[in-house]
């Protein structure tokens, strides 16, 4: 995995082939978090537990 974040360079935007959804990056709210179908959900998780430890979730 590389390249920056929202240049649209990598496969999923530049295969025209790949016939699947959208990709969009977009920010969310924090609090938001819990409620939206965010996946993997266990980069959700670990995501939660550090925003737990540092008391800001």
């Amino acid at each position: 995995m590389n390249g920056v974040f929202g240049t649209g360079k990598g496969e999923e935007y530049t295969d025209e082939n790949r016939e699947r959804g959208r990709y969009l990056p977009v920010w969310i709210d924090i609090e938001t978090l819990s409620s939206i179908d965010f996946r993997p959900k266990e980069v959700a998780l670990k995501l939660k537990n550090l925003l737990d430890l540092q008391g800001i979730f």
